[in-house]
């Protein structure tokens, strides 16, 4: 029998952009690094055939998984649950988290009525799923045994009853480490994402948002908090993708507003540059975040497209909005 996955994540398609496959999820990357530099065997599920239902949970539990962990999205909502009813209902024991977008918001309602879900994962995971995996590792995995009460980060179901702990302030808490998001390992350097796979994936030199924008889920997720890699990290990763890389592909920063401190992209594209090293990247951003210096030094290191958030031309409703 196969060494049992700890836990395997799965990035179920759902958007008509996905189409059908199992991709590479960015998130979902860091944590299964962060994990696997502890000790834990985790994977990514990638599935890039046609495949029916029942296969596809075969395919699944043909890892020997002890949990199947999902990165849910609105989009994907409803084939994650279809998915992850069938597994529990084959397999029960297997536990099924849900993280991402989604279970951050809406923990609650996805509790109360799918019930054949475990726990939900809120906002950034790795802290709260090492903590999690470990406290179960300790009870050789027996979730009736294991006392979840000081995870901060999760909704679980237990005995019958369902219980909300505290929430993960890990970043917001770090306000000043410099460089913060260094401590989780690479997924591309660590080889959990293949490099041929960025322009599909993405990369970051940053999480989070710190601006008041009342439409944005972003600041919501964040906790308002914004932590950083260092710009030797950020050139790393650049450089070896860059060698495994069509470059007729963009290599997008999954930022959530990649220039929202502009010294820093500055510094960032001089040392791209410096570095030379040649992909095409893109990126979003705010239009109060940019300037004609800036702009101009993204071109030269290699920007193909950057995305603006333009809401509206009218002041009072940027000044309702947040902007």
């Amino acid at each position: 029998m196969k060494k049992p996955v700890d836990c395997l994540f799965l990035f179920s398609p759902g958007s008509e952009s996905q189409g059908s496959n199992f991709e590479y999820h960015l998130g979902s990357s860091y944590i299964i690094s962060y994990l696997n530099s502890k000790g834990f065997n985790t994977s990514q599920f990638i599935n890039r055939n046609p495949v029916s239902l029942k296969d596809c949970v075969k395919k699944i539990l043909d890892f020997n998984i002890r949990i199947a962990g999902f990165s849910v999205y609105n989009s994907n909502f409803n084939t994650s649950a279809l998915i992850a009813r069938e597994i529990k209902r084959i397999s029960p024991g297997t536990l099924i988290l849900f993280g991402g977008p989604c279970p951050s918001a809406h923990s609650d309602f996805i509790m109360s009525r799918y019930l054949f879900v475990d726990a939900c994962f809120k906002n950034e995971s790795e802290e709260t799923f090492l903590h999690f995996l470990s406290k179960l590792s300790e009870n050789d995995y027996n979730y009736a045994r294991t006392d979840f009460r000081g995870i901060n980060g999760i909704m679980y179901r237990f005995d019958g009853r369902i219980f909300q702990n505290p929430p993960n302030r890990k970043f917001s808490i770090n306000p000043r480490a410099v460089d913060y998001l260094d401590k989780y390992p690479s997924p591309y350097l660590n080889g959990v994402i293949p490099a041929s796979e960025g322009y599909s994936t993405g990369i970051l030199s940053a999480r989070g948002c710190n601006q008041n924008c009342v439409y944005c889920n972003c600041t919501v997720l964040s906790n308002r908090s914004f932590s950083t890699h260092s710009v030797d990290r950020v050139i790393a990763e650049l450089d070896f993708i860059s060698r495994h890389f069509n470059n007729t592909q963009v290599l997008t920063f999954q930022d959530d507003a990649f220039t929202l401190i502009p010294q820093r992209a500055l510094t960032i594209c001089k040392a791209i540059i410096d570095n030379k090293i040649k992909v095409r990247l893109g990126c979003i951003t705010r239009c109060d975040c940019v300037n004609e210096e800036l702009l101009d030094l993204m071109k030269e290191a290699g920007f193909a497209s950057i995305a603006f958030s333009l809401e509206s031309a009218n002041p009072e409703t940027l000044r309702r909005i947040g902007k």
